[in-house]
Formats: structure tokens, sequence, C-alpha cells
């Protein structure tokens, strides 16, 4: 793979970047820190961003004295911005506050990796070939060959998720019994329990289609959760019912396969 360019804008670097190809956002950016401030301090932190960009070569003066992009900032902001696909992956370590992001857009023959290396930083790496999304994914994940958890799958009602994990601080010993009163037998209620109550790695990963004009993006997305005794994967099967997944490892590749081929 032939990888044209890679590139780091601070987040005030990207929102000024983003005006420059009539972008009004970009999945990953918090759009918060602009509206938290007033219309005169939003206008100094984009021109202090400006001067960066062309003080770093990424903004010039055309023929006509215009401002534009530096073509490779240029194309892969536009084409992220206006990707009718995308994967996003957002994971968090057990243990661990800080989140970690991995996103995708493909548009047109382009390939457009968006990372952030640290906070208040973000990524950007074009290329005209598929990407290695299987590999990144599964390093992110720490995905390597464990067994699937001695467990069955079970549908459990979104709104009772929430009173259960409510219920983990006040009252641990009876998590396990109210996942079996959801619908999970007694080994998986175990399992589960645990799961909620212990300490765990977790993941969303989401893909975006955007083909259909006129209509809401189309969204796929699987929360994964890790623990010593393995995966769970949790889908939204309507608005109101999950399913809840033991998966081993190579589950967990294969769930991630079917989402890349999405894009």
């Amino acid at each position: 793979m032939t990888t044209q360019a890679t590139f780091v804008l601070s987040q005030e670097e990207v929102y000024a970047a983003l005006s420059y190809v009539r972008a009004r956002g970009l999945l990953g950016i918090d759009p918060a820190s602009l509206a938290n401030v007033d219309a005169e301090e939003r206008q100094a932190l984009l021109a202090a961003a400006g001067r960066a960009l062309q003080a770093r070569g990424m903004l010039n003066r055309d023929e006509e004295k215009q401002l534009v992009l530096e073509e490779t900032v240029r194309t892969t902001l536009d084409a992220a911005a206006r990707a009718p696909r995308s994967l996003s992956a957002i994971s968090r370590k057990a243990g661990q506050e800080a989140l970690q992001s991995y996103i995708v857009h493909h548009n047109d023959g382009l390939w457009i990796k968006h990372t952030q290396p640290e906070s208040g930083l973000h990524q950007f790496t074009l290329a005209r070939e598929s990407l290695p999304l299987q590999e990144d994914l599964t390093a992110m994940f720490a995905i390597a060959n464990q067994a699937r958890p001695q467990a069955t799958t079970f549908t459990l009602d979104q709104a009772e998720l929430e009173q259960i994990q409510s219920a983990v601080q006040a009252e641990p010993d009876h998590v396990a019994e109210r996942v079996v009163a959801a619908g999970a037998d007694e080994a998986t209620g175990q399992l589960f329990a645990e799961l909620l109550i212990g300490e765990r790695d977790s993941a969303i990963v989401q893909t975006i289609d955007r083909t259909n004009p006129g209509a809401e993006e189309e969204t796929r997305t699987v929360t994964l959760l890790h623990n010593h005794q393995g995966f769970w994967m949790m889908r939204t099967l309507n608005p109101t019912q999950l399913q809840c997944q033991p998966a081993s490892a190579e589950e967990v590749r294969q769930m991630l396969k079917e989402l890349i081929d999405l894009l």
C-alpha cells in the first residue's frame, strides 16, 4: 500500500481548515469547544489557527491572493467530511479514563484514517488503497486467541440493562439475579454480572452509511466488552431490545470483518 500523506492538526486547526472546504463538521471532532465560547473569542481562536496553518505551509495564497488549503490537506478533509461511508471505533481499557479513537472514511477510492495520538491533536492518513483496518482494530482491542465465555446468548431490554447497571454500585450482590430475571440462564447471569461488576475493557464500533440521499444516516453498532472470561458482543435488535452474545476472539474478528466490508 502506498500512503500519500500523514499529517497532524490541532483541534482548532481542524476547525479552521474545515471552513476552507465549506464543511460544517467532521465525525470525531467535538464542536463543544467552539460552541461554548462567544463569537469574538471564537473568531480569535480560528484566526490564530489560520495563522498556524499558514506558518506550517498548510494554508497559502493562490494566484488571486485568496487563502487556500495545501492540496493534500484539502483533499483529505474534504473527502472525510463528505464520505458516504465511515467506520468509528472508540475504546477504553479497564481502569483507565482515557478513550482511544479510530475513525476511517471511504470516499471514491480515497481512504482517510483519523486518530488522536494525544488529547487535542488529530492525525490524518490519506491513502488511495485500502488501509489495514482489520489489523489495526485487532490490535486496538487486544484480540488474541480467547475462547468464548461459557455462557449463552440472551436478549435484554435496554431499559432493564440501564437499571441493572445503576444497581452495580448499590446492590452488586443482586446483579446476577436481576440478569437472570431479565432473561439469562443461571450460568450466563453469573458471568454477565461478573462482567458488569468487575473491571473490563469496552468499545463501541459503528459503521455509518450516508448513501441514501434525503434519508437519515444508516448505522450499525456493536458494543464490545471484555474481561478475563472473554468477549461479549452487544447488538441492538430493535429500539428496545439488545442481543448479548458471548464471543470467542475469532467471532469478534469475524464481526469486525463484516463491519469493515460495509465500507
